[in-house]
């Protein structure tokens, strides 16, 4: 596991680095100056806190730990793509939601007609 931050006081500390190495985990920190280094950790970061912390109360920080480690893991698909994501037939990549939502209509399809067509034929 690697663990990228900034050069903040806290994760250069002797101790920060200690306790990585002793959990096996890797530090990675961003260049001194480079404000784009951290930009996905801290939208990550944002997205947490607006779309779940400040929507929920929690009773002890075990019960905050549990909740947010559960939305993490939600939040990101834990399986991963195909080998072959940009050869497979789309049927294959497609979310199993959108193949059974309207099975054998396309996905332009899925509205009613609504007045006179503007295509040739019809």
């Amino acid at each position: 596991m690697i663990f990228h931050s900034d050069r903040g006081n806290e994760y250069t500390a002797a101790s920060f680095a200690a306790l990585c190495r002793a959990l096996g985990v890797t530090q990675s920190m961003g260049r001194v100056g480079s404000a784009l280094d951290n930009s996905p950790a801290e939208a990550f970061n944002s997205t947490l806190k607006v779309e779940f912390v400040y929507r929920h109360r929690f009773r002890t920080r075990a019960e905050a730990r549990l909740k947010i480690v559960t939305w993490i893991t939600d939040f990101y698909n834990p399986t991963r793509r195909p080998a072959c994501a940009v050869d497979c037939p789309r049927s294959t990549t497609k979310p199993t939601w959108l193949r059974s939502a309207r099975p054998g209509r396309p996905r332009h399809e899925t509205r009613p007609h609504k007045g006179p067509s503007t295509l040739r034929g019809d």
